[in-house]
C-alpha cells in the first residue's frame, strides 16, 4: 500500500508538471501558430493510444510547423516523468485532454468522461470549426467487442477516416449546417483505464453497465462541456451500431434518457434474437457464467480457420465492402478487451430471445422461465418487453441482408416502440440501394458514405429543427 503522504507528494509534484506542461503548451501555440492548412499530420509522435487518462485537465491545440522537433521532445519527457510515477491502479496517467489535430474545418480533442463506478472512458470529440453548427451534439457509438473504429473508421485527417467515418461526413463541411459530433468508446475499448493483468476483478461488467453507468457519464460529460464552453445544456443525438443502438434503446426506457435524447439512430441493433446466428450463439455460449475473465473476441475467432470464415461471411456482405478494409476493421476495431460476462448475457439474448438485464440466478431463470405463474419471479427486467416505454424520435436502419441483425427484428422495433415518431430504412436492392447491405457494410461499406450517412445527416437535421 501507498502511504497517505506518498501519494500527496505524488499529486504535488504531479501538479507542478501538468502546470509547466500547460505552460509550455501556451508558449509553443503562441510562437508557432500559422494559417490553418486543409490536413495536417498528427502531431504526437509516442503512443498516445497506449496510454490512459487519469485526472487532470491541461489541454491545448498543437498545430503542425516545420521546427516542432525539439518541442515534441520536451514532451515526450514530461510524459515519461508521468510514466515513471507510482500509480494505485498501477497503469499509465496521461493528461485528461489531449488535441490530436486541427484543421481549417475541424480540431480533435480526446477527453476522459468518468463514471460513477470509477472507470474513465476515452472519447474523441470533433468540433466543427464552421460557424453553422446545428446546437445539438450528436454522439456515435461503437457495437459489440469494437471501438471507436466502429462509426470513426481511421485515423483522423487520413483518407480512409474521409472516406468511411461517419463523425467525419457528420462533421466535416456540408451544403448545410454540420454537428458536433462526441465517439465515446465504452469501458474496455480502445485502452482500458484499469491493466487487466493486473485489476482482472474489474474485467466483470455486463451490458447493463453500459446502460447503467457508461452512457449517463457520457450524455452527462457532453452536457457538462456545453454548459462550460456555451453555458447551455442541449439534450443529445445519440447513433448507434449494433449493441450500441440496443443500449440507446434501454437508457431510452429510464426517465433520464426520455429528457435527455432527443433523438435515436440505430444500424443493425436487435432486441428479440429470433433468428438462429450459429456464430455469435457458439461464441456467447462457451462462455463461462461462473466466473467473469478479459477476453479479446478476436483472439478466440482467430484460432478456428471456420469460425474466421464463418464471421466473414455472417459479418458482412462480403461482395459491398473492400476486403483490405474488411481485414483492417478486424485488425484495429475488434482488437479491444472484453469481459466475458458481456457474452455471457448476450447469450441469454438468444436463449430467452429477448433483451434483458443480467439475472441474479440465470440457472434459475433458464429452468423456470417458461414455468405459468412462475416466469415473473425469475425473470429479470426486458428491455424488449418494455420498449413502449422509449418514446424519443427513432430512425431503425436495416440491412437487407444483415444475418447478425435481421431486418425482422428491425421492423420488431418500429412496432413496439413507443415513439410517435419512427422512421424505417432498408438498405437493399429491393429498395433501390446497389447492394443488400450486411452488418458491418451499414457503415463500412463501399457506398454507405453516398447511400446511408446522407439519410442519417437529412434526418438529423430535420429533428434538429423540430427540437
Amino acid at each position: 500500500m501507498v502511504s497517505n503522504q506518498t501519494k500527496e507528494v505524488e499529486r504535488i509534484c504531479i501538479e507542478i508538471i501538468e502546470a509547466v506542461a500547460a505552460a509550455v503548451l501556451v508558449a509553443h501555440r503562441e510562437k508557432c501558430i500559422r494559417q490553418p492548412v486543409p490536413i495536417v499530420e498528427k502531431n504526437v509522435k509516442f503512443p498516445l493510444n497506449q496510454m490512459v487518462q487519469n485526472q487532470s485537465t491541461v489541454g491545448t491545440a498543437i498545430r503542425n510547423t516545420d521546427h516542432h522537433g525539439d518541442f515534441n521532445y520536451l514532451l515526450f519527457f514530461l510524459f515519461f516523468i508521468f510514466l515513471t510515477f507510482p500509480n494505485q491502479y498501477h497503469y499509465y496517467p496521461v493528461l485528461n485532454s489531449f488535441f490530436v489535430m486541427e484543421t481549417k474545418y475541424i480540431k480533435v480533442e480526446i477527453l476522459t468522461p468518468k463514471t460513477t463506478d470509477g472507470w474513465y472512458l476515452r472519447m474523441y470529440h470533433y468540433a466543427p470549426s464552421e460557424r453553422n453548427v446545428v446546437p445539438i451534439p450528436v454522439i456515435l457509438c461503437h457495437g459489440l467487442a469494437a471501438n471507436k473504429n466502429s462509426c470513426d473508421f481511421g485515423e483522423p485527417g487520413s483518407p480512409d477516416w474521409e472516406r468511411y467515418s461517419l463523425a467525419a461526413y457528420l462533421s466535416m463541411p456540408h451544403d448545410g449546417p454540420v454537428f458536433d459530433v462526441w465517439v465515446p468508446e465504452l469501458r474496455g475499448a480502445g485502452q482500458p483505464f484499469f491493466d487487466p493483468h493486473q485489476h482482472p476483478e474489474k474485467f466483470h461488467w455486463c451490458v447493463d453497465d453500459y446502460v447503467d453507468y457508461d452512457t449517463p457519464a457520457i450524455v452527462e460529460f457532453v452536457q457538462q462541456w456545453y454548459q462550460r464552453h456555451k453555458q447551455e445544456r442541449p439534450g443529445v443525438f445519440w447513433v448507434g451500431k449494433s449493441m450500441g443502438g440496443m443500449i440507446a434503446y434501454a437508457y431510452g426506457e429510464t426517465p433520464d434518457g426520455q429528457q435527455n435524447l432527443k433523438g435515436v439512430v440505430t444500424l443493425g441493433s436487435p432486441v428479440i434474437f429470433g433468428e438462429a446466428n450459429l456464430f455469435l450463439e457458439f461464441l456467447t455460449r462457451i462462455t463461462p457464467r461462473k466466473v467473469s475473465l478479459p477476453l479479446r473476441v478476436m483472439d478466440v475467432v482467430s484460432r478456428s480457420s471456420d469460425l474466421s470464415d464463418h464471421f466473414r461471411g455472417m459479418g458482412a456482405n462480403l461482395e459491398n465492402i473492400d476486403p483490405e478494409l474488411f481485414r483492417k476493421y478486424v485488425t484495429i476495431g475488434m482488437s479491444d478487451m472484453l469481459s466475458s460476462k458481456v457474452l455471457s448475457q448476450f447469450s441469454l439474448f438468444f436463449r430467452h430471445h429477448t433483451f434483458c438485464r443480467y439475472p441474479s440466478r440465470p440457472w434459475l431463470y433458464d429452468l423456470l422461465w417458461k414455468v405459468p405463474g412462475v416466469r415473473t419471479m425469475v425473470s429479470p427486467y426486458s428491455y424488449t418487453e418494455h420498449l413502449d416505454r422509449f418514446t424519443t424520435p427513432l430512425f431503425v436502419i436495416a440491412g437487407g441482408n444483415d444475418r447478425m441483425a435481421p431486418k425482422t427484428e428491425m421492423k420488431y422495433v418500429v412496432d413496439h416502440v413507443g415513439s410517435s415518431d419512427v422512421s424505417y430504412l432498408e438498405c437493399s436492392k429491393e429498395q433501390g440501394f446497389s447492394a443488400d447491405y450486411g452488418h458491418l457494410d451499414l457503415n463500412l461499406g463501399l457506398h454507405a458514405r453516398e447511400e446511408v450517412y446522407p439519410r442519417i445527416y437529412q434526418w438529423l437535421i430535420k429533428r434538429s429543427k423540430e427540437a
